[in-house]
């Protein structure tokens, strides 16, 4: 073969070989459907392994395929962001007392119940960032001046990975309003008026008052989903490729169930 004929050969070679590698990197059609229709959200992390939101029930979420950690959030007496669900250190820890009352070093002198330390913020997100897994941060109690700090944090991590949700209104709308490009969701009880949903950005539902009118209604007007707290094979069937997001305290059993039939 001349060189004039062999070069365009070798050309096309290469852009076949280049195809190939990029069909092999894409996912398949149907692994794309999947991880769409049915994502988890890991309640507190995997509370069988570890006791909730520490860092050790986060980090075994990330291991057992949690798609986002939810995790709930507080500010210490000196603005530092830990993990503690309650607005006292009582139930998780061996400690006494309000988080709020507490500095962050006088915290990190206190153990929770399983003798993890309470874990920051931040030390959660960098354990999580090499992962592909997202958060849920629920504001329990952080004051407004300390959003632009968890903004930061937000930012650092990755905004396409991040939901920002509190039962506040208050808090969720102004959080919202402040920073539009992060997802946010108020977390309620009952149902509320599409419209009231897509002001704050998404809704965070207590599935036994979810409908499916209207879910569909939700749906029909972009607003996310993010559904709590089901933890049944029925459930989960229920709002696959209809909810944004389950959280569930079912890690496993929701992984195998996904394998199968989502």
């Amino acid at each position: 073969m001349t060189d004039a004929r062999r070069a365009p050969s070798v050309l096309l070679c290469a852009v076949l070989l280049l195809v190939g590698v990029a069909v092999v990197l894409l996912p398949a059609p149907a692994e794309a459907a999947t991880a769409a229709r049915c994502v988890q959200a890991a309640h507190r992390g995997f509370k069988d392994h570890a006791i909730e939101n520490s860092l050790g029930s986060m980090r075994a979420a990330v291991y057992r395929h949690a798609d986002y950690l939810e995790m709930d959030v507080q500010t210490t007496k000196d603005g530092q962001f830990v993990l503690m669900h309650d607005p006292t250190i009582d139930r998780t820890s061996r400690g006494t007392g309000r988080i709020s009352d507490k500095t962050s070093t006088q915290l990190g002198r206190i153990r929770l119940n399983d003798g993890q330390h309470i874990p920051r913020l931040r030390a959660v997100l960098d354990m999580a960032k090499p992962s592909r897994t997202g958060v849920l941060i629920e504001l329990k109690w952080v004051p407004q001046s300390r959003f632009a700090a968890l903004k930061r944090l937000v930012d650092d991590f990755g905004l396409s990975r991040v939901v920002v949700d509190s039962f506040s209104p208050w808090v969720t709308q102004r959080f919202h309003q402040q920073y539009p490009g992060v997802r946010t969701a108020l977390a309620v009880g009952q149902r509320i008026s599409v419209a009231k949903a897509r002001s704050y950005g998404g809704v965070m539902p207590d599935y036994h008052h979810v409908t499916n009118a209207w879910l569909a209604s939700l749906r029909a007007a972009g607003v996310p989903v993010y559904v709590w707290k089901v933890d049944t094979a029925q459930g989960w069937q229920r709002f696959a490729g209809r909810a944004t997001m389950v959280i569930t305290d079912k890690v496993i059993d929701y992984d195998r169930w996904r394998a199968r039939a989502c």
